[in-house]
């Protein structure tokens, strides 16, 4: 069975720089004229070998429209994080202008859309899809899944759980005990925080906190760009902290809370290992320790000796100030500087969020599963899971989804699922083809 990735995910790669169907450009061409056969070919080049791209070529092969916004040292890194030796294997419009279809290699099924200009035949559009498993090949199996996942990264897990009873009920588990780095998934402890304080009348979702510049983190998001001093409301950040995983919403809420806080929410949710998450880092904090190379030694001190360093030598330091030059290539430090939970955890996190949230006042539970239910992370079919809450994450070598469903016939379910690989960066695209596998193994298993 199919699942289509939504376009809102991270990294579903979409280069393109005029109207899809090959139309023509916005602005004259000139220079020679190519078939699309034979720029296709040069793209299935491109991706087997992308050492060998020439930017003199890509500068005269792309529109020029295009490499303004994908300039060609973007295209060839996109390129490389997808290499392989690509074969089609559907082919769904095939014109003179544009071609989509599905292509594959090392087990990876990938969509793409492809188009020239009509009058230089300059490269206009090129977009890849994750495509998820064959439709026609059947049902989707455990040991497909489990094969999806190795085929990605080094590491990787995978359970589901029928929480219908108010327990995890393991249906499937494939190293549901073991920790795997989280990424963004950690946001759900700080939401868990929220809850438990708006329960017992020490927070309001309309309570304000305000945007200070010492606090932001990446540039992603919408909450970085609001200018120093702007207010917004609990509810306001929270719904852009699980829905789209603003990190500069995540820091300002987990200052509110406090990060002793975030922690007892993480550790009463029934966490095995909560130690591993202590001191509760932000984001701004975990990117610094990664990037900036003098706090090298931060993992390495007790957990009281980490908590004074993020006050004392962290407190006020900013992402400007992390020098772009010294950016590793790999994975950075992922098996000692990120957030850590199994499969198993995040149930008992979903189990949390659950009970907190059914013991709300309908309006605060309202807030809470209004960011919960804002993105599924992939499309899911609404008559057959009519509620679905989600919250995934990700970073160089990071890859992590994780689901409560209600099924239409009123049972529920967890689902999770994680790719690591502390020495090797993988494609966000693979990781998520791997994760559409997961899911519809997951369908097929509970439906047999």
């Amino acid at each position: 069975m199919s699942v289509i990735v939504r376009v809102a995910l991270p990294l579903v790669l979409l280069l393109t720089a005029c109207s899809p169907g090959g139309e023509a450009s916005p602005e004259p061409s000139s220079g020679a004229s190519y078939a699309i056969g034979e720029q296709w070919e040069y793209v299935l080049d491109l991706l087997a070998d992308p050492d060998s791209a020439d930017t003199t070529e890509i500068g005269e092969r792309f529109h020029p429209v295009f490499l303004a916004q994908v300039p060609a040292d973007t295209l060839v890194a996109v390129l490389e994080t997808l290499q392989g030796d690509y074969v089609v294997d559907e082919m769904e419009t095939d014109t003179a202008l544009r071609r989509t279809g599905i292509m594959s290699a090392d087990g990876v099924r990938i969509a793409f859309f492809f188009g020239i200009d009509s009058g230089s035949g300059k490269i206009t559009e090129l977009l890849f899809q994750p495509a998820g498993p064959d439709p026609d090949a059947g049902s989707v199996s455990a040991v497909d899944a489990d094969e999806a996942l190795a085929t990605v990264a080094a590491q990787g897990g995978w359970a589901v759980y029928d929480t219908t009873g108010g327990t995890c009920e393991a249906l499937y588990e494939a190293n549901a005990r073991t920790p795997y780095a989280i990424g963004s998934e950690f946001k759900l402890w700080i939401l868990a925080a929220i809850l438990e304080d708006v329960n017992d009348g020490l927070l309001s979702w309309s309570d304000t906190v305000t945007v200070r510049d010492g606090l932001k983190s990446t540039s992603d998001g919408q909450v970085y760009a609001k200018p120093d001093g702007t207010e917004m409301t609990i509810d306001e950040l929270a719904l852009l902290m699980i829905s789209i995983s603003d990190n500069t919403a995540t820091d300002l809420l987990l200052d509110r809370v406090g990060r002793d806080r975030a922690w007892e929410a993480m550790r009463d949710a029934g966490i095995v290992e909560p130690e591993r998450n202590n001191p509760f880092l932000s984001t701004r904090e975990i990117f610094l320790l990664k990037l900036m190379p003098e706090h090298g030694g931060w993992p390495d001190l007790s957990a009281p000796e980490r908590a004074a360093y993020l006050d004392d030598e962290l407190a006020g330091v900013t992402l400007d100030e992390v020098d772009l030059e010294t950016l590793p290539d790999a994975p950075w430090r992922i098996d000692r500087l990120e957030w850590f939970a199994s499969a198993e955890d995040m149930c008992h996190t979903w189990l949390r969020l659950e009970a907190l949230i059914a013991a709300s006042e309908p309006g605060d539970a309202a807030s809470a599963t209004a960011a919960l239910t804002a993105n599924p992370g992939l499309e899911i079919d609404a008559a057959r899971w009519p509620e679905v809450w989600y919250k995934g994450g990700s970073e160089p070598g990071v890859f992590a989804m994780t689901w409560r469903l209600v099924g239409a016939d009123g049972r529920e379910y967890v689902v999770a699922a994680f790719l690591n690989d502390p020495e090797n960066e993988f494609s966000e695209l693979y990781a998520i083809d791997a994760m559409m596998t997961v899911f519809a193994a997951f369908q097929d298993l509970v439906a047999s």
